[in-house]
């Protein structure tokens, strides 16, 4: 028999109270009401599935079915939900400018009075289109601000300060943050999360170079069935890097993502016309509206180290537009000192050095990076042995400055 007006009207409040009282996923809660398939809410279901197989040439079709079936939803927080759902996955599969657009919309049906899990949608929302541009600062900061704000007690606080652990793990300094998810009278993680957990400490260790570390978590992690696609592939990743710094060369499955570990090694053999070739290739490969900022980054340091530090430049323009990314600052120091100019060199390096603070692992966290991109370089090594855990910032920097003084126009 076909729903009525008042069946979808019920679904949509079972839907609303499954979202409000649990920090489950919206295709986690279609999973479990299952709303029948000739009302808006099941169709939205429909759209949603096809939202998580979709990629950028079936992303505009299902875009206009969304955008057809909206009007047909009665409760506004049911939008809203949906709006930035919606954005989320357009932003996961490279259409950052329709995810900014829907975003705009559902800050429109915001309401300052909303309950907190409704009010801060649009943020967290915000916080994931930054983080696709790769406003590193931007985006750690609003996450920062979610786990900080939101009461211990509410069921989606874990899932905040584990956005903001795999936000901040890709800089090296996850361990300053632990302690947001032991405070007492906190939530405990559910399995998925301590699996999420997981994997940020072995992206933290894999960028620290902190190999000891990593080794325990292996087992685990290898074993572990991912519920995106995304997770999956930033941990084979970060696997591919740990392997270069033991010297073995293990590109990850992903095609692109290949390309930029070859391109890596490559540079750390000082081989620079097969890391341009690899970088060049991961560009050409790339199918999002923006250039991913792993490629971005790696293509500049191959083209610096080839002797093209015009195209670098150029990148780092791309790069800069709306970015603020801070491994952006290691770049511009280089370019600097490349043209001679020191004094600005040494301000970029500061300005990276400002972004980890006063607290000694985070200044491992940024040797890790250092050291990486350095890799094959006289600076690398005075870094790894004589950057300790309780340098200041001045001694980083000086130390930092002294490295650079032996680099050529390479990465």
């Amino acid at each position: 028999m076909p729903s009525t007006p008042t069946d979808a009207a019920r679904e949509e409040l079972a839907f609303l109270n499954a979202w409000l009282a649990s920090a489950s996923t919206v295709p986690e809660i279609f999973q479990e009401l299952r709303p029948s398939s000739d009302t808006p809410l099941g169709r939205f279901q429909e759209l949603v599935d096809a939202i998580l197989r979709a990629g950028l040439t079936e992303g505009a079709e299902i875009a206009r079915r969304c955008e057809r079936l909206m009007p047909q939803l009665t409760q506004r927080w049911t939008r809203l939900i949906l709006l930035t759902f919606w954005s989320y996955y357009s932003t996961r599969v490279g259409r950052v400018t329709e995810a900014q657009s829907l975003l705009k919309r559902a800050e429109a049906l915001s309401q300052q009075s909303d309950p907190y899990p409704i009010r801060t949608l649009t943020l967290r929302t915000e916080a994931q289109i930054q983080e696709a541009l790769g406003n590193e600062r931007t985006y750690i900061a609003v996450y920062k601000q979610l786990t900080e704000e939101c009461p211990l007690d509410h069921p989606r606080r874990s899932d905040f300060a584990i956005n903001y652990a795999l936000s901040i793990c890709k800089t090296g300094s996850l361990k300053p943050m632990e302690a947001l998810l032991s405070s007492p009278g906190a939530r405990p993680l559910l399995p998925g999360q301590r699996s999420m957990l997981d994997l940020a400490r072995f992206v933290d260790a894999a960028e620290r170079g902190a190999l000891k570390e990593t080794e325990p978590m292996l087992t685990a992690l290898e074993g572990f069935t991912w519920a995106h696609r995304g997770q999956n592939e930033a941990f084979q990743f970060h696997l591919a890097l740990l392997r270069l710094q033991q010297s073995r060369l293990e590109p990850p499955p992903d095609p692109i993502d290949a390309c930029v570990i070859r391109a890596i090694h490559a540079l750390s053999q000082s081989e620079t016309e097969q890391a341009l070739r690899w970088a060049r290739k991961a560009e050409e490969a790339n199918r999002n509206e923006r250039l991913p900022h792993e490629i971005s980054w790696t293509l500049a340091c191959a083209e610096l180290a080839s002797g093209y530090p015009q195209a670098a430049r150029k990148l780092l323009e791309r790069m800069e537009a709306g970015s603020d990314r801070f491994l952006l600052d290691l770049l511009r120091a280089r370019l600097a000192w490349a043209e001679g100019q020191k004094d600005d060199a040494a301000r970029h390096f500061a300005r990276a050095l400002d972004f980890y603070g006063g607290d000694p692992n985070c200044h491992r966290g940024l040797k890790g990076h250092l050291v990486k991109y350095f890799t094959g370089h006289p600076g690398a090594a005075q870094l790894r042995g004589r950057i300790g855990p309780g340098a200041s910032n001045q001694e980083m920097q000086q130390l930092i400055e002294d490295a650079a003084k032996g680099l050529p126009l390479a990465a």
